[in-house]
């Protein structure tokens, strides 16, 4: 598992039922009644979480029983696959896209690799540059998340901005077996309007016995102009609709610094645990938008089963 692996797919339909119920007549009383129906949902995947487990032990029995005899159709076709779900508190969450305030929030990747290319959550649809021992690199088709202002304060009176197809790439470095991996990503959307997003980092691990690993991520965010713009900007027209002060980016810019520390607990080979906690940090020219209102550091936490076929 990819410790700093955050999942970039993000569910259109949900934002967009979201913003059209509040826009009817009685929302207020209907976005009470989303918002208790939401911390229902999530108390329903909570108890999912806790039950999955048993679910994959009990389905990876039924993949593995066939190939005693022959890999059947599912087992063939999910051989290699990754699978992992839980919770993780951040600010590019799957269901609420970009954030300013960190939310605790469900996270899930797929990952799937053949020989000749990769389907996953979190690095799209796309095709090997490299691929051997403890070094691979890809090209592929990906989404960049969006915002819908009513899942965050802070973009109050600022408007929405829609997700986006991009161009996408990504490399991963091995030196040291897994114990250390060095990462960087980076995708760019089309049209006279693009936005690129980029990221570079690392994760150390060391092993404790019994089944026991420690890890350490670092990460460090980069936006071009018109990624800071589209997101934490704030255009003369978006000042007087929100009463936030002007502020227009000049050039890219380093936008955040994650670092998590945790534990992974190993079932068996294809079965493990991970837990973490850990903060974000803006960086000091981000800290210059009106959005941020004194929010350079927030802490994070992680909760995920990852489970291989």
């Amino acid at each position: 598992m990819n410790h700093h692996c955050t999942p970039t797919m993000t569910s259109a339909r949900t934002q967009t039922l979201y913003q059209c119920c509040c826009a009817l007549p009685s929302a207020f009383s209907l976005c009470t009644w989303v918002r208790l129906l939401s911390v229902q949902i999530k108390c329903l995947l909570c108890l999912l979480g806790l039950a999955g487990y048993a679910a994959f032990a009990n389905a990876q029995a039924l993949i593995e029983a066939p190939q005693k005899e022959g890999d059947s159709f599912l087992s063939g076709a999910l051989k290699g696959a990754e699978l992992t779900y839980g919770f993780n508190k951040t600010n590019l969450s799957i269901v609420h896209g970009v954030l300013i305030n960190a939310k605790l929030d469900p996270t899930l990747d797929f990952n799937l690799e053949r020989e000749s290319g990769f389907l996953s959550i979190e690095h799209g649809l796309g095709v090997w540059l490299i691929k051997q021992e403890g070094l691979k690199s890809g090209a592929s088709l990906n989404y960049m998340l969006g915002r819908v202002q009513a899942n965050d304060s802070a973009y109050r009176g600022l408007g929405d901005v829609n997700g986006q197809f991009e161009g996408y790439a990504f490399i991963e470095w091995q030196p040291i077996l897994e114990a250390v991996t060095l990462y960087a990503n980076w995708g760019s959307t089309p049209g006279a309007q693009h936005k690129s997003l980029a990221q570079l980092g690392f994760t150390l691990g060391l092993p404790l016995g019994q089944g026991w690993d420690v890890f350490w991520d670092c990460k460090e965010a980069y936006g071009d102009q018109s990624y800071l713009q589209a997101f934490y900007g704030v255009n003369a027209q978006q000042s007087q609709l929100s009463g936030k002060s002007v502020y227009l980016p000049s050039s890219a810019s380093a936008l955040y610094n994650t670092q998590t520390l945790g534990l992974v607990y190993e079932f068996d080979s294809k079965r493990s645990l991970i837990f973490g906690a850990g903060f974000i940090k803006a960086s000091n020219t981000l800290m210059q938008s009106p959005l941020l209102s004194g929010l350079q550091t927030q802490k994070t936490t992680l909760l995920v089963m990852n489970q291989s076929f």
